[in-house]
């Protein structure tokens, strides 16, 4: 069966429970809730290790192949160029949407402090006082791991006959990591039984209130025609006028996961198996595009966050959305969404916090109004997140690399 049929399955029954079950299961502590945060965590559960591997064993390859700069240069270029754009469009599409305010309430108020994410703290997670510490480290060891690898498949080059023997332990540490990837999101369906039922209930308590929706449906609108517009456009010229949506129809699984879920990660280890196996981009060459795009290539993430901030600024004031605060927002929010996706999951909220926390001036607690809608924000975003980096992975990586579009018939 695809894995598009088994998602959208197990998010039917996760909608279906989200009606039927009391809300007392959702609450923190209960059934639902225990059993959506065990489906995430065994969703990206090899995730990061299985990048970690592939990155120095990717560098490792392309440096051998003296494509290593040119695929990393062309990504971080495209991924840059393509966030900012991001950005243009959100900001552009909630001024179309005409004047709406989002209720700011007690805790948003003016003058009041906020955190600020993707301060200083995640510049010295990057590169913590020892390499033990990254086996030891709580949080989402994501950015600093990713690092470390880069410089090991760099050092790896550097020496490539002392390096063979450990690239063989790297490929087969690969290949091991990709089975349980494999295996995670065959039983994917499942695990979005729980997790898209809690998600379902989280959001359809704010908007069914009607401060939201307006928000709500604009970023639906505006994710709707980027996915079947803006990106299938771009595919045709880009790719010598070809069908594009076999390449959006590969990153479908991957789509599905991250509506229903919410979550980046959790749906990114399928992206990981589209771009192998239906895209046919090699390992040694999708790792790198992959990190980079995961990295700076956050198109969802940058229209979501500028929407929303435009969204915000007008609850405050009409003067607020002024042409030079509407220039400042298209450069802080790309700058936001790259500082806070070192940790990967990232997300819109984080750069909200960021973005406010940069203006000041009595707008840095602006990013509580979105506080309620925080879950679907992530769904948009982290879907159109993922269907990005995917199509553009094998673009990224260069003629040569590009891989061979197979047949739909054999699409997982």
């Amino acid at each position: 069966m695809k894995l598009w049929l088994k998602y959208s399955a197990g998010i039917i029954f996760g909608a279906a429970l989200a009606l039927v079950a009391p809300a007392s299961l959702f609450a923190e502590g209960a059934a639902v809730a225990i059993a959506a945060e065990l489906a995430l965590r065994l969703g990206y559960y090899v995730f990061i290790a299985l990048l970690a591997v592939n990155l120095p064993l990717s560098v490792f390859k392309l440096s051998g192949e003296k494509a290593f700069w040119r695929t990393i240069l062309k990504s971080m270029a495209f991924f840059l160029a393509s966030t900012l754009v991001a950005s243009a469009i959100g900001i552009g599409g909630a001024l179309a949407a005409g004047p709406s305010r989002l209720p700011l309430g007690a805790n948003a108020g003016l003058g009041m402090s906020a955190p600020i994410q993707g301060g200083t703290s995640p510049i010295f997670a990057l590169l913590p006082k020892n390499l033990g510490a990254l086996l030891s480290f709580s949080g989402d060891i994501g950015a600093p791991l990713l690092l470390f690898g880069l410089a090991l498949g760099l050092a790896m080059a550097h020496d490539p006959a002392a390096a063979v023997p450990f690239a063989d332990v790297l490929d087969s540490l690969s290949r091991i990591f990709y089975t349980i990837n494999t295996f995670s999101s065959e039983i994917l369906g499942l695990l979005l039984i729980p997790a898209s039922a809690k998600a379902f209930r989280d959001i359809s308590v704010p908007v069914s209130g009607g401060n939201y929706r307006i928000l709500f449906l604009i970023l639906g609108a505006g994710m709707f025609i980027i996915v079947f517009g803006l990106m299938p456009l771009f595919l045709y010229f880009i790719n010598g006028r070809k069908n594009p949506f076999p390449y959006l129809y590969a990153c479908l699984p991957a789509m599905l996961a991250s509506l229903a879920s919410g979550n980046l990660r959790f749906s990114a280890g399928v992206l990981v198996r589209s771009v192998g196996e239906d895209l046919g981009l090699p390992r040694r060459r999708s790792s790198v595009s992959l990190v980079v795009g995961l990295a700076a290539g956050r198109v969802g993430t940058a229209f979501v966050s500028s929407a929303t901030a435009v969204f915000i600024l007008s609850s405050y004031s009409s003067l607020a959305v002024s042409p030079l605060n509407l220039l400042l927002l298209g450069l802080i929010v790309p700058l936001g969404c790259i500082s806070t996706s070192w940790g990967i999951p990232g997300g819109p909220m984080g750069v909200l916090a960021f973005v406010f926390g940069i203006f000041g001036k009595g707008f840095e607690s602006g990013y509580l109004a979105a506080v309620p809608l925080a879950i679907a924000l992530s769904a948009f975003a982290s879907c159109l997140d993922l269907v990005w980096i995917g199509i553009c992975s094998p673009f990224c990586a260069g003629r040569r690399g590009s891989g061979a579009l197979k047949p739909i018939r054999h699409f997982i």
